[in-house]
């Protein structure tokens, strides 16, 4: 039969118009490139992390999330605190040094109740830091702070939940 045959030759001529095509436009390709201006630490911190606290005798529940995202070659951070009288809906700009990602007030979200803040503000700073072969999320406060309890910089308080 010269079918077989036939479907050889006709295999031999796509391939051989592929490789020609290709040689003429090496640069063409069927993925993106990768993103080289993104910084390599960004993506360790894209996520969703999340504290909860009690009134204590006061009573009540907050809970606040902040979830990281990257929106083109930069992160941004969602910032919402939702319970006992709190209602809060920021979004924010960030920048990391080291092990540290600051995060600064851009703007309020729909839903927001609570507007103490400026543009450019300083709100609080996530740092990496691994003890015994465990890596914590430490927690710096500036002007963003827990709605019903004091609180230190220094010591874990947001987590890490995906």
């Amino acid at each position: 039969m010269r079918i077989p045959s036939l479907l050889l030759a006709l295999a031999a001529v796509v391939l051989s118009v592929g490789a020609a095509a290709q040689s003429r436009h090496p640069a063409r390709t069927t993925h993106p490139p990768a993103d080289t201006s993104a910084k390599p630490d960004q993506g360790v911190w894209e996520g969703t992390y999340t504290f909860q606290e009690g009134g204590g005798r006061a009573g009540g529940f907050v809970e606040h999330t902040i979830v990281i995202s990257r929106q083109g070659d930069a992160l941004i951070a969602d910032i919402d605190a939702n319970g006992f009288q709190t209602s809060r809906s920021l979004r924010c700009g960030t920048k990391i040094e080291g092990d540290k990602l600051n995060l600064y007030f851009q703007r309020y979200r729909e839903g927001n109740v609570f507007e103490p803040y400026k543009q450019g503000q300083f709100l609080l700073a996530l740092a990496r830091a691994t003890a015994g072969g465990r890596t914590k999320v430490l927690t710096r406060w500036g002007a963003y702070q827990p709605a019903l309890n004091p609180v230190r910089s220094g010591r874990v308080y947001f987590k890490k939940t995906n």
